[in-house]
């Protein structure tokens, strides 16, 4: 809301609902009105065509509902960069028109927001002032980029910081299709001095190691068939909060590249190629906005003769623990709720190991992005080929393409 410190009045949508309201008898103005996106507005109460007051209104989901409204500003340079004015200043100036929290953020440069906290540190007022710099690829020494944005932005990023040379680590999925990933893929052979590295962290989950160990040690044979199912719930609310998850343009797809990816990767990891599979994806939400998919079963058949099905769909009652099963000639394993099991004769059941719970409503994610991102710095800091390249990501899009062709055409096809 400020440039170079001073305030800027951004222009008002052409969306202007007008009103005639008489006051009631106890002087009060009432009026009905339905917002239909999540966001702040103004009701402006004039008179004779000159506004004498303006008000704010909340429209909210039911997780919005009764919370403060706060107001900041994340970007702000002072004029320890390009800005007019010192750090302290701007943050006066912010705090004068009521805002709550700033960033300041000049280019290069972290000493001057640190400036501006300890110009403040012993005034007692709820202000939040927040460390930042403008940070920009070439001429520092940053090594590398982590890129956690939706999907269709990775590969535009990427390029960016890779012309910058600097060290890449993507989110899953690398790409949107198979065509942007094999372009993506292509940088790192044409930029050898670049690490790209991509986030498939179940793969290091302990549960996920050891069965990988116990299936290369042939102990118990080979894999005749495997499994993966995904039973989640995404429901009206998480696709309104960000519209452009139920959008094909912007995420590409539902429960496929947005849920149920790093499971997919699970098998191929465990189970090895896939040459060819069958899939039908549906969606049996009645959520008229969401364009994607919310539901997807897949008859696998792999290169080493193992057969292998795949199951996932947001449309769960609740987010359960994804499962994963393993059967060999001598021996079947199974990974559910953190845990590999050895599965008996019996049917009973043998704890091998387990992996530590994630905390928080999101455990049914797995846990092992620490270790994975510290291993790929670890790889950039001792110049090791010790992390999952960028080649491990285009295969699982290439997968998810190939369902997608599937379904579409009715026909079992080709990986």
């Amino acid at each position: 809301a400020f440039n170079e410190g001073n305030i800027i009045s951004y222009p008002e949508r052409n969306n202007l609902k007008e009103y005639n309201v008489t006051p009631c008898d106890n002087g009060c103005l009432r009026f009905t009105h339905t917002y239909k996106d999540e966001q702040e507005h103004y009701v402006d109460v004039c008179k004779d065509d000159k506004r004498i007051v303006r008000l704010s209104v909340y429209s909210l989901l039911p997780d919005l509902a009764g919370r403060y409204p706060f107001r900041g500003d994340l970007h702000m340079h002072t004029c320890r960069s390009d800005g007019k004015q010192a750090p302290a200043i701007v943050a006066a100036e912010y705090r004068k028109n009521g805002y709550d929290f700033l960033a300041i953020t000049d280019h290069d440069s972290y000493y001057p927001s640190l400036e501006a906290i300890n110009a403040y540190k012993d005034v007692p007022i709820e202000y939040t002032l927040i460390t930042g710099e403008e940070v920009h690829l070439e001429d520092n020494d940053i090594q590398a980029v982590l890129i956690c944005s939706s999907t269709d932005t990775h590969s535009t990023i990427s390029l960016e910081a890779i012309a910058a040379g600097k060290h890449i680590f993507c989110e899953k999925p690398i790409a949107l299709n198979t065509k942007e990933a094999e372009q993506f893929c292509a940088l790192e052979a044409t930029h050898p001095e670049v690490k790209i590295g991509v986030c498939l962290q179940n793969r290091m989950n302990e549960t996920t190691e050891a069965l990988k160990e116990i299936i290369e040690s042939g102990e118990y044979g080979k894999i005749v068939g495997i499994r993966g199912f995904v039973p989640w719930r995404r429901d009206k609310n998480y696709y309104d909060a960000q519209p452009w998850r139920g959008k094909w343009k912007y995420a590409g797809g539902g429960s496929m590249i947005n849920q149920s990816l790093h499971t997919l990767d699970l098998l191929y990891f465990l189970g090895g190629d896939i040459e060819k599979l069958h899939a039908v994806v549906g969606q049996t939400n009645e959520y008229p906005e969401v364009e994607v998919e919310g539901d997807i079963i897949a008859r696998l058949e792999f290169a080493n003769g193992a057969n292998g099905l795949f199951f996932a769909t947001n449309n769960n009652w609740t987010n359960e623990s994804v499962q994963i099963r393993v059967a060999m000639e001598k021996g079947i394993f199974h990974i559910e709720d953190n845990t590999l099991w050895k599965i008996e004769a019996d049917g009973s059941r043998t704890v091998v190991c387990k992996s530590p719970r994630l905390e928080g409503i999101k455990f049914y994610y797995g846990s092992s992005h620490t270790r994975l991102i510290a291993r790929f710095y670890n790889a950039v800091k001792n110049n090791t080929d010790d992390y999952i390249h960028i080649s491990e990501g285009a295969m699982i899009v290439k997968l998810m393409d190939s369902i997608f062709r599937s379904s579409n055409t009715g026909r079992i096809v080709e990986v």
